[in-house]
Formats: C-alpha cells, sequence, structure tokens
C-alpha cells in the first residue's frame, strides 16, 4: 500500500479498551472506519492513503478483535453502536457531526448509531452490511436463508472456534476466500494478520460472539430499527456476494429516505481488498 502515517491510541470506550489506528491531520472532518469479521483495522489500509489527505480518520479494532478488548458480553447492537458513540466523543468530542463507514459486523454498529444517536452523524456508508430489521422480514421469505447457513454452523460451541483456528488460523483464512470473488487481491501479509488475530486469547470466542448475540435476540434485537433514519446513508454492495444476496439492497427507502447505492460489478463481499481503487472513489465522493 502507499505510505501513510498512522499512529495508535488505546481508548476506554463503553467499558471496553479499543485499540484505534489514526491516521490524517486533526484539522480535518472526522471519518470513524469499522471493519467486520473475520478483520480489524487493516481492512481499510488501502483506503487510508486517499481518505487521510482529506480526513481524520479513526479506525478501531472492534470489541473482540485484534488489539482491543475481548470481553465475554457487549455484542448486541445497542451495546457496539454505544462503543462508537463513545469513541466519537473521545476523538471528535460534542463540536460537529462526524462520518462514519462500516463494512460487515461494523455496518451493522453503524446502523444501529443511526437509530440511536443521529444527531452525532453528518452521514455513513455501510459496505455489504444490509438493514438489520429489512435483513430479518427477507431472511425468511428469499434464498436469503439458505445463503445464512453459516450463521447457524457459528452458534455451535467449541466447534466453530476450532474451525477458526484450526492450522493456525486456516479457518479465518478459508472465511475470507469464501466470501470473496477476488481472493487473489488479498495480500499475502494481510491474510497473516487475520490468521494472528484470530489466536490471540479468547479472539476466537470474542470474535463468533457477534453471530451468536444477534442470532440469540434475532427479532428483538434489532426491533428498533422498524422505523426511518433520517441519516443520509450510502450503501456500497459487492454484486458477486455469496453470504448475503444483492436483493438486500432494495427497499432502503422504507428505513433510510436519503441514500444512495452503488454496486460494484464482480466484487465479493470483502469489497475493501477485492475492488481498493473503486471502494475508495466511492467513499471520497460521498463522503465529501
Amino acid at each position: 500500500m502507499k505510505s501513510v502515517e498512522v499512529d495508535f491510541e488505546d481508548v476506554e470506550a463503553n467499558g471496553v479498551r479499543l485499540r484505534c489506528a489514526v491516521a490524517g491531520s486533526p484539522r480535518n472532518p472526522d471519518l470513524y472506519l469499522l471493519h467486520g469479521f473475520p478483520e480489524s483495522w487493516r481492512c481499510w489500509e488501502r483506503q487510508l492513503p486517499a481518505l487521510a489527505r482529506e480526513f481524520r480518520c479513526i479506525a478501531p479494532d472492534l470489541r473482540g478483535y485484534a488489539g482491543s478488548g475481548k470481553p465475554v458480553r457487549g455484542y448486541d447492537v445497542r451495546s457496539t453502536a454505544a462503543d462508537l458513540y463513545r469513541l466519537i466523543r473521545h476523538f471528535s468530542g460534542k463540536k460537529t457531526r462526524v462520518r462514519v463507514a462500516g463494512h460487515d459486523w461494523g455496518g451493522y454498529a453503524t446502523w444501529g448509531l443511526a437509530y440511536l444517536a443521529p444527531e452525532v452523524l453528518d452521514r455513513i456508508t455501510v459496505l455489504n452490511s444490509p438493514h438489520p430489521w429489512m435483513y430479518l422480514q427477507r431472511l425468511f421469505t428469499s434464498t436469503q436463508l439458505f445463503k445464512a447457513w453459516y450463521v447457524g454452523f457459528f452458534q455451535v460451541p467449541v466447534l466453530a472456534e476450532w474451525f477458526l483456528t484450526r492450522g493456525g488460523g486456516d479457518g479465518a483464512e478459508a472465511t475470507l476466500r469464501a466470501g470473496s470473488a477476488h481472493f487473489e487481491r488479498l495480500q499475502p501479509d494481510y491474510l497473516s494478520a487475520v490468521r494472528q488475530n484470530v489466536l490471540l486469547p479468547g479472539a476466537a470466542p470474542a470474535m463468533l460472539e457477534w453471530y451468536r448475540t444477534a442470532f440469540r435476540y434475532l427479532f428483538t434485537g434489532a426491533r428498533f430499527m422498524r422505523g426511518t433514519t433520517r441519516v443520509p446513508v450510502q450503501m456500497i454492495w459487492g454484486d458477486q456476494d455469496p453470504a448475503l444476496s444483492v436483493s438486500l439492497t432494495k427497499g432502503l427507502i422504507h428505513y433510510a429516505p436519503e441514500y444512495r447505492v452503488d454496486l460494484v460489478q464482480g466484487a465479493g463481499h470483502y469489497v475493501t481488498h477485492e475492488a481498493s481503487l473503486r471502494v475508495t472513489r466511492l467513499l471520497l465522493d460521498w463522503m465529501r
């Protein structure tokens, strides 16, 4: 990747320590970048050089991941949105609204914040991360149920942890491979970091707890998102995502009246790697 200076800061937010990568001038508008499963802040490393020229980018490891704390509880959408809220208060204070981009589970937390604290948000981007309530409505009325088979597997204690960590993290890498349309575009050093992170003490069960908590509270957890949010939403979507149907980009107007959908042709779930330049341009165009 192109050179960009990255500093790290540990922040106590909502009862959990979050390791944050920070790049760009504090004089620039703040842009928060949230990764998904099974990644880390480095999910955004190909976007950071360009984004950091115009924004101060704050990219945390989410709770349960990599350099952040790995508590047993707190993986429901209200708690993870509260993590983000506290980060925003720490870095950005109360002076201005901020921009947030979230991929996968990072998008899940971003959706939550758009309902719980829209006053802190200028606009958001969600990448291959459907509206949580709309997803549940579609789950049992489309082929999406068959695409979500892995969610059931991740509920199995011990076995799911073994799968992720076997062979020195082979399972975590296999997850990236299975979700990608262009796995060859994920760099070897990045894959090595993913493998190492899943082997950290407590990491595998903590990462899986995002799925397990969402499954336990399947309908009650996201019920507060049945209505609309007035936060402007951009949805970036790799149209070859094997786990999430492209149909989940349709009907968003019922939940976010001010929205835009950008389909990324030929990309799978891991769009920040598979179509890095395209994603960077789309983010800059929206976030400016």
